[in-house]
């Protein structure tokens, strides 16, 4: 199946898994700085196929902040198991300058990095919750040609380093979800869709969508203890 193939198939579903009346598997809250509304429908189909029944809150556009600081919103009341945040490249809005000190670089990765401590600090309070949370799909185009991933101030390097410091200090109930492996799989061109951002703000192609939800499903799978192993 490819991956018009399965939106059609997870578009066909979501029409219908209400009428069940099943009760739910697993809870599961889905929020994103970009707009989420396939990758939604594409995880509620990837899980109904492995079996489990999906009840799925879904955070509004660019609305990881609004829900997860305010501790009396929609997301708390719902008291999700597992909370999936879907990061954007574009989340990341200012980069070292050509020629920046090391120093000065290491303080705009702390700036960074601890807005997403503070993230998963107030998802602590949800009881028992764990989180899914992507890094991100580095950009392919390289500024700075040949130099990209040689300079310390370059925007590909900066964004390294915010993954290797995402899967290096996340808290034990958070698993970084390897989006950026999974866009390497498929292509870059593929995996990041620049019509598909301005035509609807999408932070996810539809052309690899479901490989996104797979990656998420099988981790969810996990959690769930349907697999015994997965990495």
């Amino acid at each position: 199946m490819d991956g018009m193939d399965f939106i059609k198939e997870a578009a066909r579903y979501a029409r219908t898994y209400q009428k069940e009346g099943k009760t739910p598997d697993v809870r599961i809250a889905v929020l994103g700085s970009a707009s989420i509304q396939h990758f939604v429908m594409a995880l509620r189909y990837a899980l109904s196929r492995e079996g489990l029944y999906a009840d799925i809150y879904e955070g509004g556009y660019d609305g990881i902040a609004m829900d997860v600081f305010d501790t009396e919103s929609p997301l708390y009341r719902f008291k999700p198991e597992i909370v999936v945040l879907l990061t954007h490249y574009l989340d990341i809005r200012q980069f070292p300058e050509i020629l920046e000190e090391a120093e000065e670089t290491k303080r705009r990765l702390e700036r960074v990095t601890g807005y997403y401590e503070t993230v998963w600090g107030f998802l602590k309070q949800i009881p028992g919750c764990q989180v899914l949370q992507s890094n991100f799909v580095i950009p392919p185009e390289h500024a700075l040609g040949n130099l990209e991933t040689q300079c310390g101030y370059s925007k590909t390097v900066f964004y390294r380093d915010i993954n290797g410091w995402l899967a290096g200090h996340s808290p034990a109930f958070v698993t970084v979800v390897d989006l950026e492996l999974t866009a390497g799989y498929i292509g870059k061109y593929r995996g990041v869709d620049y019509p598909a951002w301005f035509l609807n703000k999408s932070g996810i192609s539809l052309g690899c969508i479901e490989e996104a939800a797979r990656a998420f499903t099988k981790q969810i799978l996990a959690i769930k203890g349907r697999i015994r192993k997965c990495l």
